[in-house]
């Protein structure tokens, strides 16, 4: 069956005619190579690799409005950017039409609301490179500025250092936008880059940073002492908000975490007092923080959608998955509402204080 062709300006023209609460217009610039396109910076700070709803029937459609008014919320916070089709936002249950739909809706928000903010678009599920290529392609013709690429980790255990090196260097040669990194062995078969591969990666002009969702502060750490060698564009960052103290200490430029689905400016806060010297504040919020990570780690995807759908009051049925990921156990959804209590608190009184940030 041949695939569907998304049309994009359809797409816009038809989301500009909903009714969406808080959402008033947008305007997405045309897609341009690149060569010519203008370039958002990537940038130090927080970035929400954010959830997608769906709607409650049989089909699962996407609730574009929904998701369209949840970005706008993350997008005024304070963070620097907004990752879509990446793992929390479910990319594997999607199609393609879709993933470019989730894009687009995007890039129409950001530009609303912040018009320097990023978008960032993950190739979660290519397992060639030419997936990764066509996924990049997707994503820079409906407003991504940046794509985040894992590795290809179905037949990991075949692949050795060179064609992983290959892998990432063809992709960024032919991808219209510049890439980052996705460094995440739980979901490519445990499939672990070196930081010493990574160094390699890191001098290539159009590779310019990577997420940690490995974890690993010593990784980190690596990198940031080898960075007077790379891409002088090449940013780290942590892939949670837990350790976001010691990422940064350790010369993280920031983090991408799912927690800014909940409490975005409580972590652009921690992120600023740290930066500022304010040690001792800085890690009394952290330690909120990662008490509040851990709640929404334990249910990893469904639990960070359930306790983003309940502390912002939406309607429980969007927090469902896309099946067959299941819904909610009784026991995640008591972590989400019980320990993430105090940081939603502080969230809540940041939000009311109109804080984004210094």
């Amino acid at each position: 069956m041949a695939s569907r062709t998304f049309d994009r300006s359809d797409f816009i023209h038809k989301f500009l005619s909903l009714s969406i609460p808080c959402i008033d217009t947008f305007h997405l610039a045309p897609y341009t190579p690149h060569e010519t396109m203008p370039s958002r910076s990537l940038a130090d700070g927080i970035y929400s690799p954010t959830v997608v709803f769906f709607k409650d029937t049989p089909q699962q459609e996407l609730d574009i409005p929904t998701t369209a008014a949840h970005f706008e919320w993350q997008a005024k916070s304070g963070i620097k950017g907004i990752v879509v089709m990446g793992t929390t936002g479910e990319a594997v249950a999607l199609s393609r039409e879709e993933r470019n739909q989730v894009t687009a809706t995007a890039r129409a928000v950001v530009d609303k609301v912040n018009p320097s903010g990023l978008v960032i678009v993950g190739t979660v599920g290519a397992q060639s490179t030419l997936q990764a290529i066509e996924l990049c392609q997707d994503a820079a013709q409906n407003g991504g500025d940046y794509a985040l690429v894992l590795p290809p980790g179905y037949f990991a255990p075949a692949l050795n250092k060179e064609s992983i090196l290959g892998y990432y260097r063809d992709v960024a040669e032919a991808s219209p936008i510049p890439i980052l990194v996705y460094s995440y062995p739980g979901v490519c078969s445990g499939l672990d880059m070196s930081s010493e591969l990574i160094a390699e990666l890191a001098t290539h002009p159009r590779i310019v940073g990577i997420k940690h969702t490995d974890h690993n502060l010593g990784k980190i750490a690596r990198l940031t002492s080898l960075k007077p060698t790379f891409n002088s564009e090449f940013l780290v960052f942590g892939g949670a908000s837990d350790y976001l103290l010691s990422a940064l200490a350790v010369g993280a430029q920031g983090a991408i975490t799912g927690m800014a689905n909940v409490t975005p400016r409580a972590c652009v806060k921690a992120m600023d007092l740290w930066r500022a010297g304010k040690q001792d504040e800085a890690r009394e919020l952290a330690g909120a923080i990662s008490r509040g990570e851990w709640a929404l780690g334990k249910g990893w995807v469904t639990g960070t959608k359930y306790a983003t759908a309940y502390h912002r009051s939406l309607p429980p049925s969007v927090a469902y998955p896309r099946k067959p990921l299941p819904h909610a156990s009784e026991e995640q959804k008591k972590w989400a509402e019980t320990e993430l209590v105090e940081i939603v608190k502080i969230e809540r009184q940041l939000e009311a204080e109109g804080y984004t940030g210094v």
